[in-house]
């Protein structure tokens, strides 16, 4: 029987990395890049400006005299943003994207005649 004390964890890093042999450290490592690849494509269209968030919990529950450990990972990835439009409120409270209290300007189609062709 091996020694428990030469086998166990001495720093958080090497215990994350044998939870669930292994699959959520890469499940966190791929997640990461995502993100990362995120914040760079929203950056580019928000001026630099992105944010996101990582996060691991960990439940450990006394199960006798092991200690079980379930890991939870969840990501919040910046969302593009959307345009805006605006709009105006009626007097009967529908919307229009003409303010209706501008005075709409009298424009006029206005026909030409086709340009008169020179022999030279």
């Amino acid at each position: 029987m091996s020694d428990p004390t030469t086998t166990a964890h001495r720093t958080f890093n090497t215990f994350l990395a044998d939870v669930e042999d292994g699959q959520i450290h890469n499940e966190l490592t791929d997640d990461l890049r995502e993100l990362v690849a995120t914040l760079h494509n929203v950056g580019m269209e928000t001026g630099g400006k992105a944010a996101g968030e990582m996060s691991i919990k960990l439940k450990l529950k006394l199960d006798g005299r092991g200690i079980d450990v379930v890991a939870d990972i969840a990501t919040k990835k910046p969302k593009m943003p959307r345009r805006r439009t605006t709009f105006f409120a009626t007097e009967d409270n529908r919307l229009t994207r003409n303010d209706p209290r501008q005075q709409a300007l009298p424009f006029k189609t206005v026909e030409t005649a086709p340009p008169e062709t020179k022999a030279v």
